[in-house]
């Protein structure tokens, strides 16, 4: 057993204890943040901190508090980042869909593809775009 299916195991166990004992407000967000970590650790170009591990949560946007999370053990060779992204939120987001939440999150997250499924789940969702994204409508950022 790796060092990472180790910290693995103990962190899927944290977050579904977590999601017992807390209500979740309707603002909700998801993130990537990048945690340093001397055992193990993985490489991401472009970043400041280029060893660390990676890890997807869902938070409560007001308290910060961790509702899900889910470490990030490799890119799927079958995956494109877009749709790796969609999976994630999907996953992240499977216990509140349906409940009247809303989910902000970053450009990396973001497509139409992704918020048209979400609002098909009653899932309001928000976030900032990539405009050169292939499912980006043109049309949406034309100069005024």
């Amino acid at each position: 057993m790796t060092h990472y299916s180790k910290f693995s195991q103990l962190l899927t166990h944290s977050s579904q204890k977590l999601q017992v004992v807390y209500t979740l407000e309707e603002q909700l967000s998801i993130d990537s943040p990048f945690q340093r970590c001397i055992v193990c650790h993985i490489y991401i170009k472009g970043k400041p901190h280029k060893y660390g591990i990676k890890m997807f949560e869902l938070c409560e946007a007001k308290s910060g508090y961790v509702y899900h999370l889910e470490v990030y053990t490799g890119k799927h060779s079958t995956n494109s980042e877009h749709i790796m992204a969609v999976s994630v939120v999907d996953r992240l987001c499977d216990k509140i869909k349906g409940k009247g939440h809303c989910v902000y999150m970053d450009r990396w997250f973001s497509s139409p593809k992704l918020f048209d499924h979400l609002w098909g789940c009653k899932t309001k969702a928000v976030g900032t775009v990539m405009f050169n994204r292939k499912e980006m409508p043109k049309q949406a950022f034309l100069e005024i």
